[in-house]
């Protein structure tokens, strides 16, 4: 009778022992990416304007190497898909910040240095990565890795001044996620791709939020003026003679300017003179052609506008009104132009 008690608790103790582990329900693997805002700063309008950011990404497990896997270490593929983000209007293939105004600027997210490849929310355009990680309950995190994004705002016409944002948001599927497989569980294989092989189903998980911003400030640029030729004058000048120059100008859209024309290197007073030798004929600048003039006093004489972010052509209107010409001789005169904005 003794012996068949002892029998029994030893089958007990042995069923015990050799009983498989049930895993709980935490213990899986997970991965994880957060990416650093990309800050265009003041946008070039006439050349690239680049910026990086970065991707950091890491998978950690919960699951005890040994238990129920053959390796104390294992293999996650991973694809970082960034989509249009947060802009009306925005989409992986044509990236879009807006300002308040809800004005635009294009915008390109690459994976290499040169630009070429941009990176997208659809295959092939989502870089891939490779993971190791330790399965060790409380320390099977793996060391986290970086992947570098390559931003341009390439050059682009029309653009007007402002704060730009777009915002990849953690809780929009589409802005922004990590699309993964891994294999915690030997021999099954490791996955293949982010999309096929291993052990495990495949995972997603949102990433972010981040910003990508850039400026575009309040600016204007005279890029040239035409001479203004009244051509060969003779004897006495009667009624009068008018002429046209033609400034070029280009200005961000909706920034408000004026430009100033100097009274020129002859001037007597605020009577424009062309000169020759010591010889004079006295010439006017005007706004218009009805013979408004055109001086160099901030928001009293100057011609006004608004930019429409593209070369803007601005007449002058020149006028030599009746006097004798004092002398033969080549006369001129130059003039400087400003623009306030």
């Amino acid at each position: 009778m003794t012996l068949l008690r002892t029998l029994l608790m030893l089958g007990v103790l042995l069923c015990t022992v050799v009983a498989p582990r049930v895993a709980s329900a935490d213990e899986a693997t997970n991965c994880y990416a957060n990416v650093t805002d990309a800050n265009f700063g003041v946008v070039d309008r006439f050349g690239n304007t680049d910026v990086t950011a970065t991707v950091t990404y890491w998978c950690k497990s919960d699951l005890f190497g040994g238990w129920l896997v053959a390796s104390k270490y294992a293999m996650a593929k991973i694809c970082i898909e960034l989509g249009g983000g947060s802009a009306a209007g925005s989409t992986e293939f044509n990236r879009l910040m807006t300002n308040a105004q809800g004005d635009t600027l294009q915008f390109g997210l690459f994976s290499d240095p040169s630009r070429t490849q941009r990176w997208g929310h659809s295959r092939p355009n989502t870089p891939e990565v490779t993971v190791y990680y330790p399965l060790s309950r409380g320390e099977g995190e793996s060391v986290p890795a970086q992947v570098t994004i390559y931003g341009r705002i390439p050059p682009q016409t029309g653009l007007a001044a402002g704060s730009y944002l777009n915002l990849f948001r953690a809780v929009v599927e589409n802005d922004a996620r990590i699309v993964y497989r891994y294999t915690d569980r030997r021999p099954q294989g490791d996955p293949t791709s982010c999309d096929a092989g291993g052990f495990n189903t495949q995972q997603k998980r949102s990433i972010g939020p981040f910003n990508v911003t850039a400026a575009l400030p309040h600016s204007c640029a005279i890029k040239g003026a035409t001479d203004m030729d009244f051509g060969l004058l003779t004897g006495a000048i009667s009624g009068s003679l008018s002429q046209t120059s033609a400034i070029t100008m280009e200005c961000t859209r909706r920034t408000p300017w004026q430009i100033g024309l100097d009274n020129g290197q002859n001037a007597s007073g605020d009577v424009r003179r062309l000169r020759s030798g010591s010889s004079y004929i006295a010439y006017e600048l005007n706004r218009s052609a009805a013979g408004t003039r055109w001086g160099n006093t901030l928001g009293a004489d100057t011609k006004t506008g608004t930019g429409q972010g593209t070369e803007e052509v601005v007449t002058v209107h020149g006028v030599i009104n009746d006097q004798t010409i004092p002398a033969a001789g080549q006369y001129s005169d130059t003039i400087k132009a400003t623009v306030t904005y």
